[in-house]
């Protein structure tokens, strides 16, 4: 319980990206691609053959863009991740929802990406949902848990890379609390 109310108290503390006030831009979050993830061995770069090229035209949140393929804009939504609210219609901003987006608009904003399919096609809301991967970085859903942006959240039948979200999961968390003991 007390981790619980120490943890709602930081959130609440946290002001919001863009009400932080500063008269020089702050360094984008994603500076180089080969320092994406603390283990970059790790991470899932081979490019799968059953994708199409999007570009990223929008970033909504931080598991959300909208991209135009062929001309057309589309939503896809990212398979197997889930990162907190920031655009929800009923549900306040959630803690580390914005720097949760402003990582993955470093990410992708404007990029040329891959998209893959898994087995479902769109979600209730009519988004497509595809894993994202962008050349030289990887798997996007992957680097999002990594580096702690995301948790995992599949829904089978779309579970083609959960074991890799897991254990990127894992070694955050263990690389997190290494950390803190020294």
């Amino acid at each position: 319980l007390a981790l619980a109310l120490s943890l709602n108290l930081a959130c609440r503390a946290t002001a919001p990206l863009e009400n932080v006030a500063s008269s020089t831009r702050a360094a984008p979050l994603v500076q180089q691609t080969e320092v994406l993830s603390a283990n970059p061995s790790r991470l899932h770069t081979s490019m799968p053959d059953n994708s199409e090229s999007a570009l990223v035209t929008r970033v909504i949140d931080g598991d959300t863009v909208d991209f135009s393929l062929s001309g057309e804009s589309q939503t896809v939504r990212y398979i197997g991740i889930d990162t907190p609210e920031t655009k929800h219609p009923s549900k306040p901003i959630e803690c580390f929802g914005q720097e949760a987006s402003q990582f993955n608009e470093e990410l992708v904003a404007g990029k040329q990406v891959l998209l893959e399919e898994d087995v479902t096609d769109k979600d209730r809301y009519g988004r497509l949902l595809r894993y994202v991967w962008i050349e030289g970085v990887g798997l996007v859903n992957q680097v999002l848990v990594d580096n702690g942006y995301a948790r995992v959240s599949t829904y089978p039948p779309d579970v083609k890379y959960e074991s890799l979200f897991i254990a990127a999961r894992s070694e955050e968390h263990t690389s997190e609390l290494q950390s803190r003991a020294y």
